[in-house]
């Protein structure tokens, strides 16, 4: 029996800036699409960079190193939306490889499913959730459709082990000490072999998974943001804020307020 797919729109909208713009070294927990109306990004994912230009389609899975600014330029315009997407209880994007851009030939097309995107966020919950999902699987079907697409068979190892141990043990204290004991590394092999697994560093991925724990909880539960932090992990309230912010590109109060709206 083949798994379920699952989509979930997050968040998303267009937008234009001039100026400054920018996010470095970034580990999303969800999965972000841009499509550019006008203008550059220059954006670089997993060590490999490119230039985004006028109706390229970029599609940044979930929990990969991205870091994007503006080029010389200094202007971009772009529909945008961060989403979830899972095959079973893996992200769907995690055992595919494709480029992460290409360029859209059917611009109206790709446009007219960005403003229906966008226009359903007016409508009531049950009906908005459908029909975002329906239209994000459109956009990553023709987004796959259009690149050269990979099966990657990834063959399971002590590294694996710890990011199982880290999804299922996120709400407690984890470091990476105790990761290497999992492992049985040492502590310097260990972060360099989970840095080659997954392009980012222990802690890094720890928070990933957290902060994927936080939205979830900031769309489904009326808990308090204390309430959430202590939830998933977090202790330090100041450092909780700070990282929210630069991952998800707004203060938790925000995100809940978006979400709502």
């Amino acid at each position: 029996m083949s798994e379920i797919i699952s989509c979930s729109f997050e968040i998303g909208n267009e937008c234009t800036f001039y100026s400054s713009w920018q996010g470095k070294n970034l580990i999303l927990p969800h999965s972000k699409l841009y499509f550019l109306l006008d203008g550059e990004i220059f954006i670089e994912v997993n060590g490999k960079s490119f230039i985004a230009k006028k109706n390229d389609l970029v599609l940044i899975p979930a929990n990969v190193v991205h870091s994007c600014s503006l080029t010389d330029i200094k202007y971009m315009k772009k529909d945008w939306c961060h989403f979830s997407m899972k095959k079973g209880n893996k992200d769907f994007f995690e055992d595919l490889k494709f480029p992460y851009i290409i360029t859209v030939k059917d611009v109206d097309y790709v446009k007219s499913l960005f403003s229906q995107l966008f226009s359903f966020q007016s409508t009531k919950s049950l009906e908005k959730d459908i029909m975002s999902s329906a239209v994000i699987c459109k956009i990553v079907s023709y987004f796959l459709q259009n690149c050269s697409v990979e099966i990657i068979e990834a063959q399971k190892d002590e590294i694996d082990d710890c990011i199982n141990y880290i999804k299922e043990n996120y709400t407690e204290e984890i470091t990476a000490i105790k990761l290497a004991e999992i492992a049985n590394y040492s502590l310097n092999y260990f972060i360099k072999k989970f840095k080659q697994k997954t392009g980012t560093t222990p802690i890094k991925f720890i928070n990933t998974v957290r902060l994927n724990a936080v939205c979830q909880l900031l769309k489904d539960t009326d808990l308090t943001i204390n309430e959430i932090m202590h939830k998933t992990g977090f202790l330090d309230q100041a450092y909780f804020a700070k990282l929210f912010k630069k991952n998800i590109g707004y203060s938790p109060m925000k995100f809940r307020k978006l979400q709502s709206n």
